[in-house]
Protein backbone atom coordinates (compact mmCIF):
# COMPACT_ATOMS: atom_id res chain seq x y z
CA UNK A 1 0.00 0.00 0.00
CA UNK A 2 2.77 2.17 0.87
CA UNK A 3 4.47 2.01 -2.40
CA UNK A 4 1.48 2.19 -4.16
CA UNK A 5 0.99 5.95 -2.79
CA UNK A 6 4.47 6.62 -2.88
CA UNK A 7 3.62 6.20 -6.95
CA UNK A 8 0.40 8.36 -6.99
CA UNK A 9 2.34 11.18 -5.09
CA UNK A 10 5.28 10.97 -7.62
CA UNK A 11 2.65 11.10 -10.42
CA UNK A 12 0.82 13.68 -8.95
CA UNK A 13 3.78 15.36 -8.35
CA UNK A 14 4.98 15.23 -12.20
CA UNK A 15 2.04 16.13 -13.55
CA UNK A 16 1.76 19.68 -11.35
CA UNK A 17 5.25 20.50 -13.28
CA UNK A 18 4.17 19.96 -15.97
CA UNK A 19 1.08 21.95 -15.99
CA UNK A 20 3.28 24.79 -14.74
CA UNK A 21 6.74 24.53 -17.38
CA UNK A 22 5.87 26.27 -20.62
CA UNK A 23 5.45 24.03 -23.15
CA UNK A 24 6.82 23.53 -26.90
CA UNK A 25 5.36 26.28 -29.52
CA UNK A 26 3.00 27.31 -26.25
CA UNK A 27 2.95 31.32 -27.30
CA UNK A 28 0.45 32.25 -24.68
CA UNK A 29 3.47 31.32 -22.11
CA UNK A 30 6.19 33.40 -23.25
CA UNK A 31 6.57 37.25 -21.57
CA UNK A 32 8.04 39.87 -21.44
CA UNK A 33 10.11 42.17 -19.04
CA UNK A 34 6.74 44.84 -18.28
CA UNK A 35 4.62 41.56 -17.98
CA UNK A 36 2.88 41.15 -21.17
CA UNK A 37 3.05 38.33 -23.93
CA UNK A 38 4.60 38.32 -26.87
CA UNK A 39 1.79 38.54 -29.21
CA UNK A 40 0.49 41.36 -27.62
CA UNK A 41 3.84 43.19 -28.00
CA UNK A 42 3.47 42.17 -31.66
CA UNK A 43 0.04 44.15 -31.68
CA UNK A 44 1.44 47.30 -31.21
CA UNK A 45 4.22 47.52 -32.95
CA UNK A 46 4.21 48.78 -36.87
CA UNK A 47 6.46 48.98 -39.85
CA UNK A 48 6.42 52.37 -41.09
CA UNK A 49 7.88 53.42 -44.53
CA UNK A 50 8.48 56.94 -46.15
CA UNK A 51 8.64 56.78 -49.97
CA UNK A 52 9.51 59.32 -52.98
CA UNK A 53 8.25 56.65 -56.03
CA UNK A 54 9.44 59.48 -58.80
CA UNK A 55 6.80 60.90 -60.71
CA UNK A 56 5.56 58.75 -63.85
CA UNK A 57 7.47 60.76 -66.98
CA UNK A 58 6.48 58.94 -70.12
CA UNK A 59 10.60 59.63 -71.38
CA UNK A 60 11.81 57.39 -68.78
CA UNK A 61 13.37 54.90 -70.95
CA UNK A 62 14.64 51.33 -69.72
CA UNK A 63 15.25 49.83 -66.24
CA UNK A 64 13.82 54.05 -65.52
CA UNK A 65 10.41 53.49 -67.24
CA UNK A 66 7.64 53.12 -64.77
CA UNK A 67 6.30 49.93 -66.19
CA UNK A 68 8.89 47.52 -65.09
CA UNK A 69 9.62 49.62 -61.35
CA UNK A 70 5.80 49.84 -60.47
CA UNK A 71 6.18 46.06 -61.06
CA UNK A 72 9.48 45.61 -58.98
CA UNK A 73 8.39 48.18 -56.24
CA UNK A 74 5.21 46.33 -55.80
CA UNK A 75 7.12 42.75 -54.91
CA UNK A 76 9.93 45.24 -52.54
CA UNK A 77 6.53 45.57 -50.50
CA UNK A 78 5.60 42.27 -50.98
CA UNK A 79 9.09 41.51 -48.82
CA UNK A 80 9.23 44.78 -46.38
CA UNK A 81 5.60 44.23 -45.58
CA UNK A 82 5.26 47.58 -44.19
CA UNK A 83 1.70 48.17 -42.38
CA UNK A 84 1.63 51.62 -43.83
CA UNK A 85 3.67 53.52 -46.64
CA UNK A 86 3.77 57.15 -47.16
CA UNK A 87 4.21 57.98 -50.96
CA UNK A 88 5.46 61.28 -52.56
CA UNK A 89 5.03 61.95 -56.22
CA UNK A 90 2.41 59.33 -57.04
CA UNK A 91 0.59 60.89 -60.21
CA UNK A 92 -3.03 59.38 -61.28
CA UNK A 93 -1.80 56.40 -63.48
CA UNK A 94 1.13 55.60 -60.66
CA UNK A 95 -1.98 55.39 -57.93
CA UNK A 96 -4.24 53.70 -60.75
CA UNK A 97 -1.09 50.84 -61.48
CA UNK A 98 -0.12 50.39 -57.86
CA UNK A 99 -3.83 49.90 -56.84
CA UNK A 100 -3.90 47.35 -59.24
CA UNK A 101 -0.75 45.41 -58.66
CA UNK A 102 -1.28 45.13 -55.10
CA UNK A 103 -4.72 43.39 -55.48
CA UNK A 104 -5.97 44.38 -52.08
CA UNK A 105 -3.09 44.52 -50.05
CA UNK A 106 -3.20 48.13 -48.88
CA UNK A 107 -5.87 50.88 -49.22
CA UNK A 108 -4.44 53.44 -51.15
CA UNK A 109 -5.97 57.32 -49.86
CA UNK A 110 -3.95 59.82 -52.71
CA UNK A 111 -5.09 63.28 -53.24
CA UNK A 112 -3.51 65.42 -56.12
CA UNK A 113 -1.84 68.76 -55.57
CA UNK A 114 -2.72 70.23 -59.51
CA UNK A 115 -5.15 69.87 -62.62
CA UNK A 116 -2.53 68.70 -64.80
CA UNK A 117 -3.64 65.60 -67.43
CA UNK A 118 -2.03 62.94 -65.46
CA UNK A 119 -2.01 65.16 -62.31
CA UNK A 120 0.25 64.51 -59.31
CA UNK A 121 -0.49 63.99 -55.67
CA UNK A 122 0.56 62.25 -52.41
CA UNK A 123 -0.51 59.02 -50.62
CA UNK A 124 -1.07 57.29 -47.88
CA UNK A 125 -1.32 53.05 -47.79
CA UNK A 126 -2.44 50.89 -44.99
CA UNK A 127 -3.38 47.34 -44.51
CA UNK A 128 -6.58 45.73 -43.33
CA UNK A 129 -4.89 45.74 -39.99
CA UNK A 130 -6.77 49.25 -40.22
CA UNK A 131 -10.23 51.06 -40.52
CA UNK A 132 -10.38 54.42 -42.05
CA UNK A 133 -11.66 56.98 -40.27
CA UNK A 134 -10.53 59.86 -41.36
CA UNK A 135 -9.73 60.82 -44.67
CA UNK A 136 -8.26 64.71 -45.52
CA UNK A 137 -5.75 67.01 -47.29
CA UNK A 138 -4.79 70.54 -46.88
CA UNK A 139 -2.76 73.19 -48.97
CA UNK A 140 0.40 73.82 -47.75
CA UNK A 141 -0.14 77.94 -47.63
CA UNK A 142 -1.51 80.81 -45.63
CA UNK A 143 -5.23 79.40 -46.99
CA UNK A 144 -4.83 75.58 -45.87
CA UNK A 145 -8.15 74.85 -47.01
CA UNK A 146 -8.58 76.37 -49.98
CA UNK A 147 -6.43 75.58 -53.47
CA UNK A 148 -3.66 77.34 -53.08
CA UNK A 149 -0.01 77.82 -53.43
CA UNK A 150 2.11 79.59 -49.98
CA UNK A 151 5.26 81.44 -49.35
CA UNK A 152 6.99 81.59 -52.70
CA UNK A 153 6.41 78.15 -53.06
CA UNK A 154 7.87 76.75 -56.47
CA UNK A 155 4.69 74.24 -56.55
CA UNK A 156 1.30 73.76 -55.04
CA UNK A 157 2.04 71.33 -52.06
CA UNK A 158 -0.32 69.40 -49.87
CA UNK A 159 -0.23 66.77 -46.73
CA UNK A 160 -2.43 64.08 -46.72
CA UNK A 161 -3.71 62.88 -43.55
CA UNK A 162 -5.76 59.94 -42.48
CA UNK A 163 -6.78 58.66 -38.88
CA UNK A 164 -6.44 55.10 -38.85
CA UNK A 165 -7.89 52.76 -36.17
CA UNK A 166 -5.71 49.73 -35.62
CA UNK A 167 -8.90 46.55 -35.50
CA UNK A 168 -6.90 44.51 -32.86
CA UNK A 169 -5.92 46.86 -30.18
CA UNK A 170 -8.02 49.81 -30.97
CA UNK A 171 -5.85 52.37 -31.09
CA UNK A 172 -5.87 55.16 -32.98
CA UNK A 173 -3.15 57.02 -35.22
CA UNK A 174 -3.39 59.75 -37.53
CA UNK A 175 -0.97 59.77 -40.46
CA UNK A 176 0.99 62.56 -42.45
CA UNK A 177 2.05 61.98 -45.90
CA UNK A 178 4.55 64.92 -46.76
CA UNK A 179 6.17 66.36 -49.62
CA UNK A 180 7.49 69.58 -49.06
CA UNK A 181 8.80 72.41 -51.84
CA UNK A 182 12.09 71.90 -53.27
CA UNK A 183 12.54 75.75 -54.00
CA UNK A 184 11.72 77.98 -51.72
CA UNK A 185 13.00 78.07 -47.80
CA UNK A 186 10.01 79.87 -46.09
CA UNK A 187 7.92 77.50 -47.89
CA UNK A 188 9.75 74.28 -46.31
CA UNK A 189 9.45 75.84 -42.78
CA UNK A 190 6.01 77.07 -42.69
CA UNK A 191 4.71 74.07 -44.48
CA UNK A 192 6.48 72.25 -41.75
CA UNK A 193 5.04 74.28 -38.82
CA UNK A 194 1.66 73.78 -40.66
CA UNK A 195 2.13 70.08 -40.85
CA UNK A 196 3.22 69.94 -37.13
CA UNK A 197 0.26 72.23 -35.69
CA UNK A 198 -2.18 70.08 -37.25
CA UNK A 199 -0.28 66.43 -36.46
CA UNK A 200 -0.30 68.20 -32.72
CA UNK A 201 -4.57 69.16 -32.87
CA UNK A 202 -5.62 65.51 -33.93
CA UNK A 203 -5.14 64.62 -30.34
CA UNK A 204 -3.82 60.93 -31.46
CA UNK A 205 -0.03 59.53 -31.70
CA UNK A 206 0.78 60.76 -34.99
CA UNK A 207 3.57 60.07 -37.67
CA UNK A 208 4.81 62.60 -39.98
CA UNK A 209 6.59 60.99 -43.39
CA UNK A 210 7.99 62.11 -46.31
CA UNK A 211 10.48 64.10 -48.78
CA UNK A 212 11.80 67.18 -46.96
CA UNK A 213 13.76 68.33 -50.11
CA UNK A 214 15.91 69.71 -46.75
CA UNK A 215 18.24 67.84 -44.59
CA UNK A 216 18.43 68.00 -41.14
CA UNK A 217 20.13 70.78 -40.79
CA UNK A 218 17.23 72.95 -42.15
CA UNK A 219 15.12 74.72 -39.83
CA UNK A 220 12.39 72.78 -41.22
CA UNK A 221 13.52 69.62 -40.08
CA UNK A 222 13.93 71.46 -36.65
CA UNK A 223 10.34 72.96 -36.55
CA UNK A 224 8.93 69.25 -36.83
CA UNK A 225 11.84 67.88 -34.18
CA UNK A 226 10.19 70.47 -31.38
CA UNK A 227 7.54 68.41 -30.90
CA UNK A 228 8.10 65.14 -32.67
CA UNK A 229 10.85 62.74 -32.93
CA UNK A 230 13.39 61.87 -36.26
CA UNK A 231 12.52 57.54 -35.65
CA UNK A 232 16.15 57.04 -37.38
CA UNK A 233 17.98 59.14 -34.76
CA UNK A 234 15.38 57.82 -31.92
CA UNK A 235 16.61 54.36 -32.82
CA UNK A 236 19.04 52.59 -31.10
CA UNK A 237 22.41 53.08 -32.87
CA UNK A 238 22.77 49.13 -33.43
CA UNK A 239 19.47 48.78 -34.66
CA UNK A 240 19.79 51.42 -37.31
CA UNK A 241 21.51 51.31 -40.90
CA UNK A 242 24.66 53.68 -41.65
CA UNK A 243 23.33 57.01 -42.63
CA UNK A 244 23.56 57.61 -46.31
CA UNK A 245 21.78 60.22 -48.56
CA UNK A 246 17.95 58.94 -49.26
CA UNK A 247 18.29 60.95 -52.87
CA UNK A 248 20.33 58.56 -54.88
CA UNK A 249 19.12 60.11 -58.27
CA UNK A 250 19.73 57.22 -59.69
CA UNK A 251 22.98 56.26 -58.83
CA UNK A 252 24.29 60.25 -59.97
CA UNK A 253 23.22 62.02 -56.47
CA UNK A 254 26.04 64.30 -54.97
CA UNK A 255 28.18 62.63 -52.22
CA UNK A 256 28.20 64.98 -49.72
CA UNK A 257 24.43 64.77 -49.49
CA UNK A 258 22.62 63.32 -46.26
CA UNK A 259 18.93 62.52 -45.91
CA UNK A 260 16.07 64.59 -46.82
CA UNK A 261 13.25 61.91 -46.06
CA UNK A 262 11.81 61.60 -42.37
CA UNK A 263 9.85 59.61 -40.93
CA UNK A 264 8.54 61.20 -37.66
CA UNK A 265 6.58 60.60 -34.88
CA UNK A 266 5.05 61.45 -31.45
CA UNK A 267 7.35 60.54 -28.76
CA UNK A 268 5.18 58.07 -27.76
CA UNK A 269 6.36 55.63 -29.87
CA UNK A 270 9.00 53.66 -29.42
CA UNK A 271 11.52 53.14 -32.59
CA UNK A 272 13.26 49.74 -32.42
CA UNK A 273 14.57 49.35 -35.97
CA UNK A 274 15.22 51.64 -38.44
CA UNK A 275 16.79 51.34 -42.94
CA UNK A 276 17.55 53.41 -45.33
CA UNK A 277 16.58 50.23 -48.08
CA UNK A 278 19.76 50.74 -50.54
CA UNK A 279 18.94 47.44 -52.02
CA UNK A 280 18.14 47.69 -55.80
CA UNK A 281 15.98 45.32 -57.66
CA UNK A 282 17.02 42.01 -59.16
CA UNK A 283 18.59 43.77 -62.55
CA UNK A 284 20.80 45.76 -60.17
CA UNK A 285 18.68 49.17 -61.18
CA UNK A 286 16.97 51.90 -58.80
CA UNK A 287 13.39 51.16 -57.87
CA UNK A 288 13.33 55.60 -57.69
CA UNK A 289 15.55 58.37 -57.30
CA UNK A 290 15.06 58.38 -53.75
CA UNK A 291 15.74 55.34 -51.28
CA UNK A 292 12.77 54.16 -49.49
CA UNK A 293 12.74 54.43 -45.94
CA UNK A 294 11.46 52.52 -42.47
CA UNK A 295 11.10 51.95 -39.21
CA UNK A 296 9.54 49.69 -37.02
CA UNK A 297 7.72 51.32 -33.92
CA UNK A 298 6.55 50.54 -30.89
CA UNK A 299 3.45 51.49 -29.17
CA UNK A 300 2.82 51.28 -25.39
CA UNK A 301 -0.28 49.44 -24.32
Amino acid sequence: MKKLLAIVFAVALALSICACAPGVGDSGSSSNADGSSAAEKKEYEYTVMSFNIKVYNSNDKGYLNWSYRSNEIAKLLDTKLPDIICMQEVTKKQFDDLTALLNGKYTVVWHKRNDAYNPEGVAVLFTNRFTLLKDTYFWLSETPNVKSKGWDAAYERISVNVTLLDNGNKKMIDVFSVHLDNKSQPARVNGAKLISKMALECGNPAIIAGDFNATKKNDCYKTVEENFQDCYFATPKSLRDKEVPTFNNFGNAAKAQTPIDFIFSSKVFVPFKSLIITEKTPDEAFYSDHYPILSKLRLPA
